[in-house]
């Protein structure tokens, strides 16, 4: 995708392919809590020394759907959260080095189906 020259806000970018996002492609949740107990151990990523996943219910959430969460500024930078997520019916799974001892808040997660 290349930035074109001209001043046109209708033609900024040119060899773009822009894909529209309806409500039916795009999930957006907000502040979803995730309780310390919520998180149990799971080998999925234990290679890479995240050993506990937690489950986030999200309705209308399939297999289908990528998930893109974004923990808040503290979490993030913590290198305790991985910066990958998995998506199964009805939610989204997050993953840690170690178990939280408190409940933490995500301030967004959205789910692209088919991405």
């Amino acid at each position: 995708c290349k930035q074109g020259t001209t001043a046109s806000t209708t033609a900024l970018y040119s060899n773009c392919t822009f894909v529209g996002l309806t409500g039916e492609n795009q999930l957006v949740f907000t502040g979803k809590t995730v309780a310390a107990s919520a998180w149990s151990a799971n080998s999925t990523y234990s290679a890479q020394s995240y050993g506990f996943r937690a489950s986030i219910a999200c309705t209308g959430v399939t297999t289908s759907h990528r998930p893109d969460v974004a923990f808040g500024a503290a979490d993030a930078v913590s290198g305790n959260f991985a910066p990958i997520s998995e998506s199964y019916a009805g939610g989204v799974y997050i993953y840690c080095k170690e178990k939280p001892t408190a409940t933490i808040t995500i301030p967004s997660i959205v789910c692209i189906k088919g991405a």
